[in-house]
């Protein structure tokens, strides 16, 4: 049962007023207005304000007011601040996009202070999203897979007129998905879009490969046997499991990787040497047959 006295509906406010006024009739709820918080997090359409951060703000002047009358040393001072102050934004973080911090997150060995950049944070947080988007099945991963993913593969779909979220999963797609490693069971992944080498998505590379090529790869590959679905590992930590921890250290850098195949040339051999000594010894490899795929 819903709770209408609880209950308000949102609109554009170029919404025709006659359309407001049926839907109050309609489902005798009120109507609410643009920005309100949900679940501490701000609900806005348009550009971000500072105000929509003013209760976060509050809450960490009011921590700080609690230290002032503690002696504390700048070593104290700056592990509350670390380890304390920049927690009480993760939250925040993981639905919204902050301003890049500047001095304050320069290492210590380049002269900064150390502090975590919040808006590497907020990266890692995003990335943690896309990565439960492609490995899992809920209820929310499909919704987001119908809505923006039904004619394109989630590496090479849109973002354009789709939500916040979506769009900032996509600005941090291609550096996660370069640490997805799909280990083939069922060859549920895709040929051309999905990590299946460890050396990124061959979708780059197809230019760089003739039709004859690439009809010689598709026709020499057998299917698969395996009933197992395709597992997903993560390569940006030794055990394979994902960790935001991890996705932070790699945004920053802390991690030996190459997002994309920026030297065309050299790696395009590379991976053709590859697809051939895995058609020799005669692959298990099923190419999904969609039009997205383009052989």
């Amino acid at each position: 049962m819903v709770n209408k006295s609880k209950s308000s509906f949102y609109l554009h406010d170029k919404t025709l007023l006659i359309v407001a006024l049926r839907m109050r009739r309609l489902a005798g709820i009120k109507q609410g207005n643009f920005p309100f918080t949900y679940l501490g997090c701000p609900v806005y359409y348009g550009r971000k304000l500072k105000s929509y951060f003013k209760e976060l703000i509050r809450k960490i002047a009011r921590r700080i007011l609690s230290w002032q009358n503690q002696l504390l040393t700048f070593g104290g001072k700056y592990t509350l601040v670390c380890h304390i102050l920049q927690s009480m934004s993760v939250y925040l973080l993981s639905a919204m996009n902050p301003s890049k911090s500047k001095d304050t997150c320069i290492p210590k060995e380049e002269g900064g202070l150390g502090f975590r950049s919040l808006h590497a944070v907020n990266n890692a947080l995003f990335a943690k999203l896309w990565w439960n988007f492609r490995i899992s099945t809920s209820l929310w991963s499909n919704y987001i897979g119908n809505k923006y993913c039904k004619k394109r593969h989630p590496t090479v779909s849109r973002s354009v007129s789709a939500s916040h979220v979506w769009k900032k999963m996509v600005a941090i797609r291609e550096e996660v998905e370069h640490e997805i490693w799909w280990q083939l069971k069922a060859c549920t992944s895709s040929f051309w879009f999905d990590n299946w080498t460890k050396q990124g998505a061959l979708r780059k590379l197809k230019d760089y490969l003739s039709k004859e090529m690439r009809e010689h790869i598709v026709n020499n590959i057998l299917p698969c046997t395996s009933e197992m679905n395709d597992k997903a590992w993560w390569m940006g930590s030794s055990v394979g499991n994902f960790t935001v921890k991890s996705a932070y250290h790699l945004g920053n850098g802390n991690h030996a990787t190459s997002s994309t195949y920026s030297s065309h040339s050299s790696k395009a051999m590379k991976a053709i040497c590859y697809l051939c000594r895995y058609q020799h010894r005669r692959a298990t490899i099923t190419i999904i047959d969609s039009p997205m795929v383009g052989i």
